[in-house]
């Protein structure tokens, strides 16, 4: 049975210093929540849960309802270690995805992806189709499956967080980048060098004209040679593994 410690107020896995990592990047990057746009009877979407670091950050928050999904089972078990308690909280094991089957139809499970080491607690993909993917991944498990338009739909989220390790891609594209109408503040994590590239010249630009405006945006895990632009200024390339970005819904006023 895995031994539980205590860490900023969360269960940890014990000799996990990933854990701590986990809700360190939490308490970095989501704090901003609720700064364009009130969490009071806010209905909170998760996708990558993790161990339930941002859910966490929403226990003493006057939201409605939080929706946590999170595709690997040990993280999963921590996070209902840590969450679970709370009647506004649903708790989901699968991976969120947009693939569908032969027929069109949804699958019911999918292949998670995993590095063998103490890192694949935070790194586990579904989506192998970047070449900084493929190279990090060792072995592989089976786990349920949620589509992605279908979770939106049914729980119409206000505010949204997104960290599924390149799985993005797949989903948003399947929308064309249009987001859900009831989504007034999301933070976004993109990852892999090769996408990242693209990021100011490509996609950046279809989520602001989803009436979005970029409220924080800023590398993740960041060193090595100079080799590409960001934000008009060089950057550091060779060990980017992500964009941490927050946006928040325009308010649009009658003329």
């Amino acid at each position: 049975m895995t031994e539980y410690k205590k860490f900023k107020g969360m269960y940890v896995r014990e000799g996990l210093a990933v854990d701590k990592n986990m809700i360190n990047d939490c308490l970095r990057y989501y704090t901003i929540f609720g700064s364009k746009h009130s969490l009071e009877d806010a209905v909170v979407m998760d996708w990558g849960m993790n161990i339930g670091g941002f859910g966490h950050m929403l226990l003493d928050k006057p939201i409605k309802k939080y929706i946590g999904i999170e595709a690997h089972p040990d993280n999963y078990d921590v996070a209902k270690a840590n969450l679970g308690h709370d009647p506004r909280f649903t708790l989901i094991n699968a991976a969120v995805t947009s693939e569908r089957d032969l027929w069109g139809d949804p699958i019911e499970s999918i292949e998670l992806h995993l590095t063998g080491s103490k890192q694949e607690y935070c790194s586990g993909t579904t989506n192998l189709k970047s070449e900084t993917a493929k190279n990090m991944r060792k072995y592989k498990i089976s786990v349920p499956a949620v589509q992605a338009s279908e979770v939106m739909e049914e729980f119409q989220p206000t505010h949204f967080k997104c960290d599924i390790e390149g799985e993005e891609y797949r989903v948003f594209d399947s929308w064309d980048w249009k987001f859900p109408e009831s989504i007034l503040e999301m933070a976004l994590e993109f990852h892999w060098q090769d996408k990242i590239l693209t990021y100011e010249n490509g996609w950046r630009s279809k989520i602001l004209e989803n009436n979005f405006e970029a409220i924080s945006e800023s590398l993740n895990y960041v060193k090595g040679d100079t080799h590409f632009t960001w934000k008009n200024s060089p950057a550091p390339y060779r060990n980017i593994w992500g964009i941490d970005c927050f946006y928040g819904k325009t308010e649009l006023h009658a003329s």
